[in-house]
C-alpha cells in the first residue's frame, strides 16, 4: 500500500541541494511528485529536479508504481482530448484526486485498456498512426512521449508527428467509438434523470400535445400522392419545416439508404429535424455517406442543410 501523503521536511528527501532549493517554493511536494511521475515524458527529457523528486518519493513509498495506474490517467487524457473534457468528466491529471482518493484509487483493468487499444487499432488508418497515438498518450507504458522523441523513433520531424496526431484525434472524434470504461462523475446520472423528467413534463403541456396532433394529421396528408401548387403546399412538401416525402425520393446509394432506414430515418422531415449530436452517433455512416446525404438534400431544395460533424 502507498503511504498516506503528509507534509514532508525537505531534509527527509534524498535529493541534491539544487533540487531542494527548487522544492522550497512548492506547497505540496508529494502531490508535485505524483503529478510528475504520471505526466512527464521520457526521464531523459524531464527536468533533473523532477526526476530526483520522483525517485526520492518512490523510495519513501509515497508514489504508486503500478503501470496500470499510470495508464488510467493516460487513457483519461486521450478521452479528454477526444471528448473535449469541458466539464472535467475524465481523469486526466493526478492532481484531480485528493490524497485519500489517490491512496484508494483503483485503476482501469487490463481488459479495459485492451478494449481501448483494440478500438484505436480498428479505427486508425495505419500501424504508424496507431503507434504515434499510443506513444504520445503512454497507452502501453507508464510514461508519455513528447513529439520530439516520437519523431526520432520514426526518423521524421516533430511537426509531422503533430499533424499525424491531430488527424488521428479528428478521426476518433468523428467516429466516436471508444469504449465506455469510465464511471460517470458524481451527480451525472442524477442530472440526466432530472433533465429527462423536465422533458417529460414539458411534453405534457397542451401546446406540445396539440403540436403532436397537428403533425400526425399533416403526416397523413403529406403522404398522399398529390402535387401541391400553393404556398401552403410548398411549406408542407418543398422547402418548409415539414416534409414527409420518403427518403426514397432522394435516390440515395443503397448502402446509405439502408443505413438511414436502420436508424429510423424514413422521411425528409426526419433528416431535417435530426439534431447534430445524433448524427455523431450514426457510426455506420462514413464521411462520404454524410456528404452524399447533404448533396441529395441540396438537390431536393434544402440548400441551407448541412451536417457539421
Amino acid at each position: 500500500m502507498v503511504k498516506p501523503a503528509r507534509t514532508l521536511e525537505l531534509g527527509e528527501l534524498n535529493v541534491s541541494k539544487g533540487t531542494r532549493t527548487r522544492l522550497e517554493k512548492i506547497d505540496d511536494v508529494v502531490r508535485c511528485g505524483r503529478i510528475a511521475a504520471y505526466s512527464q515524458g521520457d526521464s531523459t527529457d524531464s527536468p533533473k529536479w523532477k526526476s530526483e523528486l520522483v525517485e526520492a518519493l518512490k523510495e519513501m513509498g509515497f508514489i504508486r508504481p503500478r503501470t496500470d495506474f499510470a495508464k488510467t490517467f493516460h487513457v483519461g487524457a486521450l478521452y479528454g482530448a477526444i471528448y473535449g473534457n469541458a466539464k472535467g468528466e475524465f481523469l486526466t491529471r493526478i492532481d484531480q484526486l485528493s490524497n485519500e482518493q489517490y491512496e484508494n484509487f483503483v485503476g482501469l483493468s487490463d481488459e479495459d485498456i485492451k478494449s481501448v487499444l483494440d478500438s484505436l487499432c480498428e479505427r486508425l488508418s495505419s500501424s504508424k498512426v496507431f503507434e504515434v497515438v499510443c506513444r504520445h498518450f503512454g497507452l502501453r507504458s507508464d510514461k508519455r512521449e513528447k513529439p520530439e522523441s516520437i519523431a526520432q523513433y520514426f526518423n521524421t520531424t516533430k511537426e509531422d508527428i503533430r499533424k499525424i496526431e491531430a488527424r488521428a484525434l479528428k478521426k476518433l472524434r468523428y467516429f466516436n467509438t471508444l469504449p465506455a470504461i469510465f464511471d460517470a462523475p458524481s451527480g451525472y446520472n442524477d442530472n440526466v434523470g432530472k433533465l429527462m423528467h423536465e422533458l417529460d413534463e414539458l411534453h405534457k403541456d397542451p401546446i406540445f400535445i396539440k403540436e403532436s396532433e397537428i403533425l400526425a394529421e399533416l403526416r397523413g396528408m403529406g403522404s398522399m400522392p398529390f402535387r401541391y401548387f400553393d404556398e401552403t403546399g410548398k411549406r408542407l412538401n418543398l422547402n418548409g419545416l415539414i416534409d414527409f416525402n420518403p427518403i426514397e425520393s432522394l435516390e440515395l446509394k443503397p448502402h446509405i439508404y439502408n443505413c438511414l432506414k436502420r436508424i429510423g430515418i424514413n422521411t425528409i422531415s426526419d433528416i431535417v429535424r435530426c439534431p447534430e449530436c445524433a448524427w455523431r452517433r450514426f457510426r455506420s455512416l462514413t464521411p462520404s455517406g454524410f456528404e452524399e446525404v447533404v448533396a441529395r438534400m441540396h438537390s431536393a431544395g434544402y440548400e441551407d442543410f448541412s451536417i457539421d460533424i
